[in-house]
């Protein structure tokens, strides 16, 4: 397939501007030259290059390609100008709980049950012309007050963590069955000093501020927890465009 023929990585950090600047001094990747979400296309080392500013993980981040067979001498490039930087390779465990801090949405949200408005990102949604999906999205069933929805959660149990899978409940009933929703993603936040995550819940019950009590029938536990905002640090997106 196309995609085997690139190399691919991200570089991302408040740093990372700055890293790109020094690992290819001939490109412009200032904010007006590479706006987020813009596309830079150049050669380096007689290799086509491709420099996109995206982010999954909530901080000013640029992903990298270049053909499959520079991949290794781009990462040693990276690492040699961002070594004074303090640039360091960081792995999926670490990208995954800087998105899930960030409220961004992947695999275990993205399922194929949910919509664009259960994720929050309805807004996204094309106005002038139709696409795939608009006119299911809007049935009654999919619009319904009790449908479950994205929210944060936060364990305010000391000593307790969040699971991925847990099934929720409100505090008093019994925890059994499907319950209310369910937790999607969970990470321990270093920002927070505490388990978080993201869930789908019904939004009937979705209050911000209200508690629920997520149930792991596997090891038999249950944790109180708070519903908040799915976008636990920096709401503004100042990480992400400063």
């Amino acid at each position: 397939s196309v995609s085997d023929e690139w190399a691919a990585m991200s570089v991302a950090g408040p740093k990372s501007r700055a890293i790109l600047s020094a690992a290819f001094p001939a490109l412009d990747v200032s904010d007006a030259a590479l706006a987020h979400m813009g596309l830079l296309e150049s050669e380096w080392q007689g290799h086509a290059l491709r420099i996109l500013r995206l982010s999954y993980s909530g901080e000013r981040a640029y992903e990298i390609y270049v053909g499959a067979t520079a991949g290794e001498q781009l990462w040693t490039r990276l690492l040699e100008a961002g070594g004074p930087l303090g640039l360091k390779p960081y792995g999926v465990e670490a990208l995954g709980a800087l998105r899930v801090e960030k409220g961004h949405v992947a695999g275990p949200e993205i399922d194929g049950r949910t919509t664009l408005d259960d994720l929050g990102l309805g807004r996204m949604a094309g106005k002038r012309t139709g696409f795939v999906g608009d006119v299911l999205r809007r049935r009654p069933a999919f619009q319904a007050p009790d449908r479950q929805r994205l929210v944060g959660l936060e364990c305010i149990e000391e000593g307790k963590r969040l699971r991925g899978g847990a099934v929720l409940f409100l505090p008093g009933e019994k925890t059994y069955g499907h319950g209310r929703g369910r937790v999607t993603s969970v990470t321990f936040s270093p920002e927070r000093g505490h388990y978080v995550g993201l869930a789908l819940l019904a939004g009937d019950v979705a209050s911000e501020g209200s508690e629920v009590v997520a149930a792991y029938p596997m090891k038999a536990e249950t944790v109180r927890a708070r519903i908040v905002s799915p976008v636990f640090l920096d709401p503004q997106g100042e990480r992400l465009h400063g």
